[in-house]
């Protein structure tokens, strides 16, 4: 009889503690959780004329086979959340420099407009220059000229 009820609560403690981390499973103590357990240890024992009428957890303490799992589940679940927060930083880097040659590219394009507005007006200035100096050229020739036929 003892064998059979340890050997039913420790399939309920099994299954109590299916999906839970080594951490949640120490943290199971008093009588919560223990609904199901006490439950299926009522419909199991029944016919033996036994009755549970509470059941309080104590103490945990993981045998070796079941510890061990939960373990390297936590250990894998930390890993995994590692390389997952890895990942996004280096996602974050990449689109950080992406970002970075895209504003570089967009100051060199307007580096480059300015460059080229300022040449179009350079020109446009030399131009006028150029023009005001021949108007000066033929204006200062047309006056000698002048002077030159009156004095003839």
């Amino acid at each position: 009889m003892n064998e059979q009820l340890e050997a039913a609560i420790t399939e309920r403690v099994r299954v109590l503690i299916r999906g839970k981390t080594h951490l949640e499973v120490y943290n199971i103590k008093g009588n919560t959780n223990t609904a199901a357990m006490k439950q299926f240890l009522n419909e199991m024992f029944a016919n033996k004329g036994l009755e549970f009428l509470d059941i309080i957890i104590t103490e945990v303490t993981l045998p070796e086979e079941i510890k061990l799992p939960l373990d390297l589940k936590a250990q894998f679940g930390s890993l995994n959340e590692m390389e997952r927060e890895k990942y996004n930083f280096e996602m974050k880097k990449i689109d950080d420099q992406e970002e970075l040659e895209a504003l570089r590219q967009r100051r060199y394009e307007q580096r480059d407009s300015i460059n080229e507005d300022f040449s179009k007006t350079l020109t446009l200035k030399k131009r006028e220059l150029e023009t005001i100096r021949a108007q000066a050229k033929k204006s200062v020739a047309e006056i000698k000229a002048q002077a030159e036929a009156e004095v003839a």
